[in-house]
């Protein structure tokens, strides 16, 4: 067995015991990004979780990054399964550590591959069909924070768990992102707003595809970019009705059970 192959054979089974994150030690740390994500790919395919339609960006601001205590993003695959649309039941006693993140989603409107890995925010819209308002969920799996490793949060699908979509805009083309607000109202709180551009979403949709299709990886019509949230992760509760909405655009809506 190669040491890709362990890697992922034991990220796949310290998640079905659903054992506390840890950073890898010894012969199972990746000694680099490129070792890091080709566990990762390996852990998509042995993982029992189904097929990947789509990636995640993830540490993507730098607030988040700091948060962290990492300076660069990293991605993540998205399992078809675990693609939901609103409004959606989210079971609490699920994935160990289970966060809510605040995102846009981007569908992807033609297959890009190999070779076309040289994209920025300008020429990424070609590629783009239409976007959404989009809710992440995250397992960290109680993680400790001051002892984090980007190399395992590779190698850990980057904590992906799933994502919940708002309905789609079409008209994405003619809006203005700079001024482009998002707001979140959780329960009864006051709601808390952000600019959609904080996460600067298209040049993160570039970095995804290009990181991606540098691996020998077609991203296809139809699979899904998220790219990063705007807001702060929070942990949802049992009875929490959350709301997340783009300008009166469209909306996602969770309620947690």
């Amino acid at each position: 067995m190669s040491k890709i192959e362990e890697i992922a054979k034991y990220i796949k089974s310290e998640r079905t015991a659903n054992n506390q994150f840890k950073i890898l030690t010894g012969h199972l740390c990746p000694e680099n990004a490129k070792e890091a994500y080709l566990a990762q790919y390996e852990y998509h395919r042995i993982s029992g979780r189904g097929s990947i339609s789509g990636y995640k960006i993830a540490l993507s601001s730098k607030v988040i990054q700091d948060f962290c205590g990492i300076n660069n993003p990293i991605a993540g695959g998205l399992f078809a399964d675990e693609i939901f649309q609103t409004p959606h039941k989210l079971v609490a006693k699920g994935p160990r550590g289970l966060g809510l993140e605040f995102e846009l989603a981007i569908k992807v409107g033609k297959d890009i591959k190999p070779g076309q890995n040289n994209l920025n925010e300008t020429t990424a819209k070609e590629y783009i069909d239409w976007v959404a308002p989009a809710f992440e969920m995250i397992s960290d799996r109680d993680a400790n924070y001051s002892k984090l490793d980007p190399l395992t949060m590779i190698a850990d699908n980057a904590w992906s768990a799933g994502v919940v979509i708002g309905s789609s805009i079409l008209s994405w083309r003619d809006l203005d992102f700079t001024n482009l607000k998002a707001s979140l109202t959780w329960n009864s709180e006051f709601p808390l707003e952000a600019n959609i551009m904080a996460s600067d979403p298209f040049a993160s949709f570039a970095w995804v595809v290009n990181l991606v299709t540098s691996f020998g990886k077609t991203v296809y019509k139809g699979n899904t970019i998220i790219t990063g949230s705007v807001l702060k992760t929070r942990t949802p509760k049992i009875g929490d009705k959350i709301k997340y909405e783009i300008d009166k655009l469209s909306k996602v809506e969770i309620i947690v059970v």
